[in-house]
């Protein structure tokens, strides 16, 4: 009978743990380039842009000295160009983050080199980009990695998704800062023609977890008791 009773016990456990982690799912977001206006840069500042994507920013020092939108992936030197993102969480709703990264690919540039890139992370609210050329004042988590001119770049995200996701926010939003002497970053638009908008391959890879309903950990909780009770049993000889 005792035997009877740990074999079963085992088999619960097994079982619960088999269902549970048969959940764990990866999913993978294509970010492109959201900008809309047919040239490589615009002056209306007062654009917004919505949908899971990217849009760059640029310091025009050499021509009206103020921050505009731009057709690029920019993380150049000298701040002069800047990155946002953002990405729709609905789809990871009841999962919890396990891992994140960003990944995308430098393309262009005028000399070869490796700058660091500080990605924050902030709530996206209604999931409208406007531009912000200073981080935002909302912004929650930090991560640092590095670009690399003509090749692919990939950045751990996993604090500023989890915290997004954790606290049920809708969308995530993400801003980018090149930290360096290198000029680097991926058009989407070539004069006078618009680019790929998914020329720079942006994307972000998200292995989750669900989130067990609380049966599930009652029936977890359930079986580890009747283990615990078995394991008593069997020091005890009754």
């Amino acid at each position: 009978m005792l035997m009877k009773t740990r074999l079963s016990g085992i088999s619960l456990a097994l079982t619960l743990g088999t269902g549970l982690g048969a959940q764990a799912a990866s999913f993978q977001f294509a970010l492109p380039d959201l900008a809309s206006f047919e040239t490589h840069d615009s002056q209306d500042t007062s654009l917004t842009f919505r949908g899971t994507g990217f849009v760059g920013m640029i310091d025009d020092r050499w021509g009206s000295g103020e921050k505009r939108w731009a057709h690029l992936l920019g993380l150049e030197t000298d701040s002069l160009s800047r990155t946002l993102m953002q990405l729709e969480l609905a789809p990871l709703v009841g999962q919890k983050v396990v891992s994140a990264t960003l990944r995308f690919n430098i393309l262009d540039g005028d000399e070869q080199g490796t700058n660091s890139i500080v990605v924050q992370g902030f709530n996206g609210g209604a999931g409208d980009l406007a531009l912000s050329w200073e981080r935002p004042h909302h912004a929650h988590g930090a991560s640092v990695g590095t670009a690399s001119a003509g090749s692919a770049a990939s950045i751990d995200i996993t604090q500023q998704l989890q915290y997004s996701v954790d606290n049920g926010h809708d969308w995530l939003g993400l801003h980018l800062q090149a930290v360096g002497t290198k000029y680097l970053y991926t058009a989407t638009h070539d004069y006078p023609s618009i680019l790929s908008p998914d020329r720079a391959g942006v994307r972000i890879d998200v292995i989750t977890t669900a989130v067990p309903e609380p049966e599930s950990w009652a029936l977890m909780l359930g079986g580890a008791g009747l283990l615990g009770w078995a394991k008593r049993r069997r020091h005890t000889g009754t």
